[in-house]
């Protein structure tokens, strides 16, 4: 007799699931097709959390609900629990040359502090393009994985309130400026000495390799001492340093020189 009230209970939880996935599914916002061409980040965000509403019971939960994609421009979204309740939170980050500029001259620092993330946060706010739509947008500063924090560009808006994923790319959408911090984009905003003036005259150490023109620190903790583009493989070696006289005939390349720096 308990064997058949267990296997009729667990036909109910089994029903019941069913069910409450059918209900999931009906207001997904997007159909297996859809999900079937999308990259592959956002096919595993979508399936794990079709709706809204299942990415706001996981983090009530206490489940992470991240995606981060890099197709075109460094993005990031999260659903977080927030002191008025959950929101959907979208973060775009800089392209990696205004990211180089900020990291060499945030590493070349002596002793960067909160003003300096103050007049980097500045800068950011003064590259914005023109007709930028800045309601509810925040510059911000996160933890990095070494010794330089990640700056980007955020908005948020209130999960309760959305009923489908697309309100939430409406609401948070960075329009004019994701193009601008697209690097492959004709639209990006690109480094100019008026920037690295900028910097500069808000302390930040901006330094400059005289022959390549690449952005440049000496305080790289794999290099110390030594002058290194941080955007460049080739690490401590200038990719424009080289010896007509000098050539490798294993590999027939032209052996590099270090970074010059005035």
């Amino acid at each position: 007799m308990g064997k058949k009230q267990d296997t009729k209970a667990r036909e109910q939880v089994v029903a019941q699931r069913s069910a409450q996935l059918r209900v999931v599914e009906a207001a997904a916002s997007y159909t297996p097709e859809e999900l079937e061409v999308m990259l592959p980040e956002w096919r595993v965000f979508l399936t794990a959390f079709p709706t809204v509403q299942a990415a706001i019971e996981a983090v009530s939960a206490g489940r992470a609900v991240e995606v981060f994609s890099h197709e075109r421009a460094a993005f990031r979204r999260q659903v977080l629990q927030g002191p008025d309740g959950v929101v959907v939170e979208d973060r775009l980050y800089p392209h990696q040359w205004i990211q180089c500029l900020i990291a060499t001259a945030w590493l070349n620092h002596p002793a960067p502090g909160e003003e300096t993330a103050d007049a980097i946060k500045a800068f950011l706010w003064s590259i914005v393009p023109d007709g930028t739509d800045l309601g509810g947008m925040t510059v911000v500063k996160e933890e990095g994985t070494g010794p330089v924090p990640v700056f980007g560009y955020c908005r948020a808006v209130s999960a309760e309130r959305l009923t489908a994923w697309e309100e939430a790319d409406e609401h948070n959408a960075f329009g004019l400026l994701y193009k601008g911090m697209t690097y492959l984009s004709d639209d990006r905003v690109d480094v100019t000495d008026e920037m690295v003036e900028d910097l500069r005259a808000h302390g930040l150490p901006v330094r400059v390799c005289g022959q390549c023109e690449d952005f440049v620190t000496n305080r790289h903790p794999s290099w110390p001492g030594v002058w290194v583009a941080l955007g460049e493989e080739t690490g401590p070696l200038c990719h424009s340093a080289e010896d007509a006289r000098n050539w490798d005939d294993l590999f027939t390349i032209a052996v590099h020189g270090p970074h010059r720096v005035h």
